[in-house]
């Protein structure tokens, strides 16, 4: 507890909320609360990372005299999410929370946070079950390769060269499984990343592997990545297939993408998705490389985009079919501008661009700020403008026309008052 010694001493004083939301990251490890509890009381402290990040939360609780008398990291087997549940208060006082991470200041993840404190009220620890989980992996191999578990999903990565490529999944709910975080609470886990690193001493058949241990895939839209993190010092040009299973409410698997492609350059990442419906079936989307440029024709849309003036804030929605809204907005040659765009529901990840007046010449763009006064996806740009005109704001989602998340969002325009 000592590099946290300084918030200890000044928690943020719960009272009687029983709630509080917050962020750590590299910069902020920890968060402190306290509040005041009473000999033989029965509480129960929940510390949830929020959509979005790579947070793997972690609680400890602190007695009067600064003893930690609980703590945890895995509330069950089903979830990263931190719980001390039904914990018996030895003494009257004021009782300490410390809201971290796994491995505390040294840890990797990061992300928004949700806490909890429920009093004399019995909290529920065991794991939910999944129904009909062990019919969908009864099955020890799925169709997609020898040695693989049997899933709702199953997406396959194979790749011919001793690079270190990548598979990434985002769900519905915006979670993603990748090789920071092996295994997410809709049943997405990750069961092969064989050269991860660099470890496999030769290109025999490396793989990544990402299946659903459910009986049947939450509905929603899902995006898959794929990059190439280090070509490991092998000169044999990469090449990789991507093949993505559904298994339907039958339990018949049908195979929906199957890409055969290479990186691109400099961790340049190739994006697909995929929607599966209540029912099970499932459709591919689109599938292209993510660029970091708006490449899309507004030319006729132009005259009828909203104006957005200096110092204010407006509202929108991103949906599977309003991939983007263009704004625009008048200013002058010096005027130092920022935009800001926040997700606001949904699983939206933010993306903004600012286009020149012709609305053809990309000036900017932001993906993830990484402020720490915003969400850990949403998306910030700062710029001074080098001509009086007409210029327009793209409000968009990760990926542009391909990309998967939506929701509403707050877009936000600081420039000069005058």
């Amino acid at each position: 507890m000592t590099p946290f010694a300084t918030k200890i001493a000044s928690p943020s004083v719960l009272g009687t909320k029983t709630s509080a939301t917050g962020k750590l990251d590299h910069t902020n490890p920890a968060d402190v609360y306290s509040f005041d509890g009473r000999k033989g009381e029965s509480i129960s402290i929940g510390l949830n990372a929020v959509s979005g990040g790579s947070l793997d939360p972690f609680l400890l609780l602190l007695d009067a005299t600064g003893n930690v008398i609980a703590s945890n990291d895995d509330a069950n087997a089903n979830t990263r999410n931190a719980l001390i549940a039904n914990q018996v208060l030895g003494a009257d006082g004021t009782y300490t929370i410390v809201a971290t991470r796994f491995a505390l200041g040294i840890g990797g993840t990061e992300g928004n946070y949700s806490l909890s404190l429920t009093r004399g009220r019995t909290i529920n620890t065991a794991a939910t079950a999944v129904p009909n989980a062990t019919a969908a992996i009864a099955v020890a191999t799925s169709e997609l390769g020898a040695g693989l578990p049997k899933g709702s999903i199953e997406a396959h990565l194979t790749w011919n060269a001793r690079a270190d490529l990548r598979l990434w999944i985002r769900d519905p709910q915006g979670r993603t499984v990748y090789a920071d975080v092996p295994k997410i609470d809709s049943g997405g886990t990750l069961f092969r990343s064989n050269n991860l690193g660099c470890k496999t001493p030769n290109g025999t058949n490396p793989d990544d592997y990402i299946y659903w241990n459910s009986a049947q895939a939450p509905v929603g839209t899902y995006e898959v990545k794929v990059w190439q993190n280090a070509n490991c010092g092998d000169t044999v040009p990469v090449s990789f297939v991507l093949t993505v299973a559904v298994r339907d409410s039958a339990g018949a698997a049908k195979q929906i993408i199957n890409v055969t492609n290479v990186p691109g350059p400099n961790k340049q990442v190739y994006l697909t998705t995929f929607t599966v419906d209540s029912n099970g079936n499932a459709t591919a989307g689109l599938g292209d490389y993510v660029v970091g440029q708006f490449t899309e024709n507004i030319s006729a849309t132009k005259s009828s985009a909203p104006t957005i003036l200096y110092n204010q804030t407006v509202n929108g929605s991103i949906t599977a079919s309003t991939k983007y809204v263009v704004y625009s907005f008048t200013g002058k040659a010096g005027d130092k501008i920022r935009i800001t765009l926040r997700a606001r529901s949904g699983n939206l990840d933010p993306v903004v661009f600012l286009l020149s007046s012709d609305g053809s010449t990309n000036l900017t763009y932001n993906d993830d700020a990484g402020d720490p006064d915003l969400g850990p996806q949403d998306s910030r740009i700062n710029y001074t403008l080098t001509a009086d005109n007409t210029y327009y704001i793209v409000a968009t989602h990760y990926g542009v026309t391909i990309g998967g998340t939506v929701g509403n969002y707050d877009l936000q325009l600081v420039g000069p008052a005058r």
